[in-house]
Formats: structure tokens, C-alpha cells, sequence
């Protein structure tokens, strides 16, 4: 039986290790890819901050929030670009809010 709450940690530990195949299974049996630890931080901001694009589109397309953003203001596009993986930026930019796009070009500004 899936549990959610269990699964969140496990979720995530294959994410941040670039875990395609077992991602998609948990996926599979239901797992919520909008799900979030208590400082908002979802699978998506995850594999952007890790530069997982393949773990990326895997979740846009299983229907994460690409405007999502944790307590400390971070989007998928704002992680993706402050690490450098560019091929991250190009796949989310076009998919992301344009106002978000916006906040995320002052917040790189800012640093």
C-alpha cells in the first residue's frame, strides 16, 4: 500500500541522487508530485537545484507546478538558473508565470 507520508523522504533522496527509473515508479503508484516538505520545497525545486533535467521533465509532465515556490522564495526556475544548468532554464522559462520570470531576474540581480 502506498503511503505518502512515508514516501515523501524517499521521493525526494531519488530525486537529489537523479533516480529517473524509481522516480517514475513512485509516480506510477500515485505519488504526488506536487507534494512538499513544510518549507515548500517540492520535487520539482529539488531536481532543478540539482540539475536532474531528465527527473525534471519526467514531473512537468506528470504535472508539477512549475510556479511553485518554498519558504525562502525559490521557484524551479530560480534554482535551476542560480546553479547554472541552462538546459533546465531553457526547458522551464517558456512554461513558467511571466511574473515569476520576472521576480527570478531581480533575484539573480540581487546576488
Amino acid at each position: 500500500m502506498f503511503n505518502h507520508e512515508e514516501d515523501l523522504p524517499l521521493f525526494f533522496s531519488l530525486i537529489r541522487a537523479g533516480e529517473v527509473e524509481r522516480a517514475k515508479e513512485l509516480i506510477a503508484i500515485g505519488h504526488n508530485v506536487n507534494a512538499a516538505f513544510e518549507d515548500g520545497r517540492t520535487p520539482l525545486i529539488s531536481a532543478a537545484h540539482h540539475g536532474h533535467f531528465e527527473i525534471v521533465k519526467l514531473l512537468v509532465e506528470a504535472g508539477a507546478d512549475v510556479n511553485a515556490v518554498d519558504a525562502e522564495q525559490n521557484s524551479p526556475l530560480f534554482s535551476a538558473a542560480y546553479r547554472g544548468f541552462q538546459n533546465i532554464v531553457q526547458y522551464l522559462t517558456p512554461i513558467t508565470d511571466l511574473k515569476l520570470q520576472e521576480t527570478v531576474q531581480q533575484q539573480l540581480e540581487e546576488i
